[in-house]
């Protein structure tokens, strides 16, 4: 990597754990992300580091090395060869990593790398570093450096069949891409002097971790940066051979849900009596700009996501919980909004459910906890959803917050037999109809809000409107039991 200039190791925490930094405030949901317990030490060069006695590094407690190939297509590291084959000839597991230039040749660059490494990755070797910060701009906007990013990865991908490791730091991701998602790729996050790094989002986990610029090996003369793989040597073996480890965090190897669903996640449907749906789950969509997206180690599971609402006539940010039932049912629906985090007076939950859409409106300020929304009915299969957008009318200015945390669906009528709808599938209890008419935009579709409610959901449903409601339906459920006579 380039010259850095903060001194002094981290020291290593080795406890996984996920903590806040700083006051509650607009930036309170900053983390950081320690490792998950056991590291090992490794070290990343260039020809920064002159020439390097291997077998003294080899003698030290660096497991691994990455190596330097080049500065995209137009400087070549001209001691990239001889560590290359000194690395594998002291028994280092080993590394390549290229200085990305996003106004060169993405495709060009990754060529040059794959060359350099002989056409393949050895068994045994760290797959590609993709080096993303300062210098890698070359003056380019951001939606060229994420697409020629992209490029590189994709030839990588197609040439060496493996997936590659990215380089970067938080603030430079942040400030210069916009946190773009590229997290089906493991993550090297370079923070010093702090015991755990504060990764880029939306990343919730990384592979390596560049802790030091100015370390000190025996073999090498001077600084030298220090890293540590996440897990343990098994771990990091697992990680760069053939045969997948499950439970190393990634879905490699021929692994499936089946066979390592730890590693390979997915959005699991909801049994017949109901259950919940955290914001954590893949069965959660996050929406529009990541950078405005803030994740908290509170809420349901210790995990909460949270924006700012605005009054735009279109939503900027949003959440969708993905549904797909197993059977066919009505289910009650309870969001989870934990206080502080929930300030919004006008949170609005869409609620598309069995070809019908329904909305519940829920002031998130009372709240601290449990509340219902509703219950809706929801056929078997998928196609399902609740939404919550940022655009609740309340002005960005106001800095008021929208959480997004757990739902939970609970079976209200027995399991079923027959799948039909019911005659009452569109009725919300403590509901007070709408006009409905609402355009649900977004990845998660957008059907015409004209079939369903628009129904506000209190903190508690203790109101006498409720009770009436109650009484009615019973009524109108007693009155449509067959005749015994």
């Amino acid at each position: 990597m380039t010259r850095r200039t903060i001194a002094g190791a981290a020291a290593l925490v080795l406890a996984g754990c996920v903590a806040p930094l700083g006051d509650v405030g607009y930036d309170k949901e900053a983390l950081v992300i320690c490792p998950d317990g056991p590291t090992v030490e490794g070290i990343d060069v260039s020809h920064w580091q002159g020439t390097i006695d291997w077998d003294a590094v080899a003698a030290s407690d660096v497991q691994f090395a990455i190596i330097r190939v080049s500065h995209g297509t137009g400087t070549m590291d001209r001691e990239f060869a001889r560590n290359w084959s000194e690395a594998q000839r002291v028994g280092l597991i080993r590394g390549v990593y290229q200085f990305f230039s996003a106004g060169s040749d993405p495709t060009a660059q990754a060529d040059l790398l794959i060359d350099q490494i002989g056409g393949a990755v050895t068994p045994g070797d760290i797959p590609p570093v993709l080096d993303v910060e300062g210098e890698s701009l070359d003056g380019q906007p951001a939606a060229t450096v994420i697409a020629n990013m992209r490029t590189w990865i994709a030839r990588i991908e197609e040439r060496l069949g493996v997936r590659p490791i990215i380089y970067s730091a938080k603030y430079f991701w942040q400030d210069n891409l916009g946190d773009p998602d590229f997290t089906e790729y493991p993550l090297w996050v370079a923070n010093y002097g702090v015991s755990c790094p504060n990764a880029p989002t939306p990343w919730t986990r990384w592979v390596m971790w560049q802790y030091s610029s100015t370390g000190s090996v025996p073999g090498i003369a001077g600084n030298v940066d220090l890293d540590v793989f996440n897990g343990t040597l098994e771990d990091l073996m697992g990680f760069v051979g053939t045969m997948p480890v499950c439970g190393d965090g990634f879905c490699s190897g021929g692994e499936t849900p089946e066979s390592c669903a730890m590693d390979c996640p997915v959005c699991n449907t909801v049994p017949p009596l109901g259950r919940d749906v955290d914001e954590s789950e893949l069965c959660f969509e996050r929406g529009g700009p990541s950078m405005y997206l803030r994740d908290v180690p509170e809420g349901w599971l210790d995990t909460l996501v949270w924006t700012h609402a605005t009054d735009s006539a279109t939503p900027a940010n949003y959440g969708v919980w993905h549904l797909a039932f197993d059977e066919a049912g009505r289910y009650r629906i309870d969001a989870h909004v934990p206080a502080p985090w929930g300030e919004s007076t006008m949170t609005r939950y869409d609620v598309h459910h069995a070809g019908m859409d329904a909305s519940f409106v829920l002031d998130q300020s009372m709240v601290d906890g449990w509340t219902t929304l509703g219950d809706v009915y929801f056929e078997a299969g998928g196609d399902q959803w609740v939404r919550v957008n940022d655009n609740t009318g309340e002005p960005v200015s106001s800095m008021t917050q929208i959480v997004f945390d757990a739902l939970r669906l609970t079976r209200l009528d027995p399991p079923m037999t027959d799948a039909s709808v019911p005659d009452d599938a569109g009725f919300a209890p403590d509901a007070a109809m709408g006009d409905g008419g609402v355009t649900m935009p977004g990845d998660a579709g957008g059907p015409v809000m004209d079939a369903g409610c628009s129904c506000r959901a209190a903190p508690r449903a203790s109101a006498p409107l409720g009770w009436l409601v109650a009484l009615a339906l019973v009524f109108v459920r007693i009155r449509r039991r067959p005749s015994t006579r």
